[in-house]
């Protein structure tokens, strides 16, 4: 009896710190709460794990998917980003949801029971072992002589039998007592420290929202089932599968999720929205990181519409995480720039660009102002009173410029939002200037090529457009000539202008480096074709 009560005693205590390591945790943060800085993410990902889902079991807020334990994860990202360090945003949380919201309650004076209970139970359970081992190796009492009388003898064996409660089952009670009144202490109590929200107070709101989670999880459940039903009675309807991905992604099931969405892929004949939803669970599944696999799919994506939102994110993210910030920042600025005032995604991108500034060292000042303040007040805004807002903001913003002519990247921005606001000419005018300051980008020399090729196409423009590309042609020549994009901007604005055999020697030199059964290269040659005297 004693040995089994000693190992229940040795199996708890040893298997309560490894409860979370016995099934594996699902990823509940998804990528659009995570933070572009690596550094920045790795400390809200290392809070959270110290930090007490209030509405789960014994479950911190990395691991769960609660409605509560993503605001606390949001509470966490922004202190962070407003320059707290662990120890002021643990405090923080600690003030105002009390001891119990941290994993490992602090050592006080309120807590020394609760702490000392694991210690007083192994020293009980020592003590045990210790008695056990006495009894067993004690000596045999020495054999009753014959001269010794009946009643000397009974009053003998009474002194050596044990007591009906003996030290070691006493010891054993003991312990369970301490501990049940340890549990009582800190699950009744609360913390003392803290009478102004006490647990015993916030029982009645930690059931109710207890409850409303477990609702909200069974109709996830439930969802999922249905999903997963529907998908086994239409394999090929795409809906279906796009259904599951999506209840797949609500319950955590990230390898369904996954082939939920490949599946929808194939059916969808590699339609760039599920291209881009793949490429999102996958850098979710990634832990944040936009692997190899998601990095193509968004290229795809791009490469068929350049002004799709999620691809456009992600692009951005996979620039943060190369170290190019720079890059990152005219990514998510051109997400900005052609969003609406009023879209979900624009707060989010506003904190990750402010990280990807402080990053390459560029002023916050010349970033969007998109504060969450300014977006609340446009989601109240007419379409005129949007339209008004965003004007204020490019002429604040040419302003700007106008003190800071060799910001490049500004230039960018502003010719951007002058495309939003459809005026082409001021546009154009802002890409200009963006290739004068810019000398040594090529992509910033090409991207103006393919909007002087765009405007290009009134014929009215077009002898202007030619000299106007002259410069930015020169200096994509300097940075690289043998760049295809370039040989083909060279022979387009060359015949543009009228030159026909800089345009042919351009395209012919274009043409060798490209496969000769390619689509490119049969449409190339067809415009060589048509040079040809």
């Amino acid at each position: 009896m004693i040995r089994s009560v000693l190992f229940l005693f040795l199996l708890v205590f040893y298997l309560l710190p490894f409860q979370g390591l016995i099934t594996a945790p699902v990823l509940a943060i998804t990528a659009e709460e995570q933070l572009a800085d690596p550094d920045l993410e790795y400390r809200a990902r290392g809070l959270s794990k110290q930090l007490r889902c209030l509405v789960c079991q014994n479950q911190s807020i990395d691991d769960s998917d609660a409605d509560l334990a993503k605001d606390l994860r949001a509470e966490v990202r922004a202190q962070i980003l407003a320059g707290a360090d662990d120890k002021t945003i643990l405090t923080n949380l600690q003030e105002r949801y009390g001891d119990y919201v941290l994993l490992k309650p602090p050592v006080s004076l309120a807590t020394t029971l609760l702490w000392a209970t694991p210690i007083l139970t192994l020293i009980l359970g020592a003590g045990l072992i210790l008695l056990a081992r006495r009894r067993k190796n004690a000596p045999a009492p020495p054999p009753d002589r014959p001269e010794t009388s009946p009643d000397t003898q009974e009053a003998k064996s009474e002194a050596q039998s044990p007591p009906p409660f003996s030290l070691p089952i006493f010891i054993g009670i003991g312990g369970i007592c301490i501990a049940g009144a340890a549990s009582l202490y800190w699950f009744v109590l609360g913390t003392p420290h803290l009478p102004a929200q006490p647990l015993s107070s916030r029982t009645a709101e930690i059931s109710q929202t207890t409850g409303a989670a477990q609702k909200q999880l069974q109709a996830r459940q439930e969802a999922y089932e249905a999903a997963r039903e529907n998908s086994q009675k239409q394999p090929e309807n795409i809906g279906a599968w796009l259904s599951l991905a999506l209840a797949s992604a609500e319950l955590g099931k990230t390898a369904e999720e996954l082939a939920a969405l490949r599946t929808a892929l194939r059916l969808g004949k590699g339609d760039i929205a599920i291209k881009s939803m793949l490429a999102e669970a996958l850098t979710r599944a990634a832990d944040g990181q936009v692997i190899p696999e998601a990095r193509q799919l968004v290229a795809e994506t791009l490469q068929e519409n350049p002004r799709e939102p999620r691809a456009l994110f992600l692009s951005g993210l996979a620039l943060m995480d190369d170290g190019d910030y720079q890059g990152a920042l005219d990514k998510w600025g051109y997400l900005v720039e052609i969003s609406p005032v009023d879209a979900p995604w624009l707060a989010m991108v506003a904190t990750n660009m402010q990280q990807a500034a402080k990053k390459a060292g560029i002023e916050a000042t010349s970033l969007p102002a998109l504060s969450e303040q300014t977006l609340a007040e446009a989601a109240q805004m007419s379409a005129e009173e949007r339209t008004q807002m965003i004007e204020g903001m490019v002429e604040q913003l040419y302003q700007r410029l106008q003190g800071n002519p060799q910001d490049a990247p500004g230039w960018q921005r502003l010719a951007r939002a002058y495309e939003v606001l459809e005026q082409p000419e001021q546009a154009l005018e802002a890409w200009l200037r963006a290739s004068e300051v810019g000398t040594n980008d090529l992509k910033l020399q090409i991207e103006v090529l393919e909007r002087l090729m765009e405007a290009g196409r009134d014929e009215k423009k077009s002898v202007q457009i030619a000299k106007q590309a002259q410069a930015p042609l020169a200096r994509a020549r300097a940075i690289q000539k043998d760049n295809p994009e370039f040989l083909f901007f060279a022979g387009h604005f060359a015949r543009l202008a009228g030159d026909i055999e800089t345009a042919q020697q351009s395209w012919q030199s274009l043409l060798k480096s490209l496969p000769p059964e390619s689509e490119t290269a049969r449409l190339l040659q067809a415009e060589l074709d048509k040079l040809a005297p």
